[in-house]
């Protein structure tokens, strides 16, 4: 894990930034640095696991309630599956994952950020965010669940009054 940390991190590093010029080289690698060490207080690697860790549970739990043959093989077989294919595939969500910081932080803005993630506050919330996140989007369905019989009453009700108009 720690040699794949290392590589990741120093692809990051020397990957080439998009459209830039000499005058602007020193400027990208700054950033670069900053996301970089953004990355490395918010363990990133780590929280790519927790990712994929969701991700798990999420595919067991669609495809054993929509496989009428569930069974402890197919959790395995899905278990594996969805892991295989993230492990394989983390370097690129990780530099994805730099270029939407580079998009939309400074670098000194990125600095101040991880600064933050080193306090205890900051560990906290990675520990947590993750879970927090799922909880949201669990909320997130259950209101709209919740919302549905008076959505389409709306809906049922805005139709049958165009259909006596037209």
């Amino acid at each position: 894990m720690h040699l794949l940390r290392q590589t990741v991190f120093a692809v990051l590093l020397l990957l080439p930034i998009i459209s830039v010029t000499p005058a602007h080289a020193d400027a990208a690698a700054d950033k670069r640095a900053a996301v970089v060490e953004l990355l490395k207080a918010t363990e990133a690697l780590d929280m790519t696991s927790k990712i994929i860790g969701i991700a798990v549970r999420k595919a067991k739990e669609h495809y054993l309630k929509s496989n009428r043959q569930s069974s402890k093989k197919l959790a395995e077989i899905v278990t594996q599956e969805v892991k295989s294919a993230m492990e394989e595939d983390r370097g690129w969500y990780l530099l994805e994952v730099a270029r939407i910081w580079e998009r939309n932080f400074s670098a000194e803005e990125l600095r101040a950020l991880a600064t933050f993630y080193r306090k205890p506050v900051g560990q906290k919330i990675l520990k947590l965010l993750p879970e927090i996140f799922n909880q949201e989007l669990d909320l997130g369905a259950a209101w709209s669940e919740r919302l549905m019989p008076r959505i389409q009453d709306g809906i049922k009700t805005r139709i049958e009054g165009k259909k006596r108009t037209l």
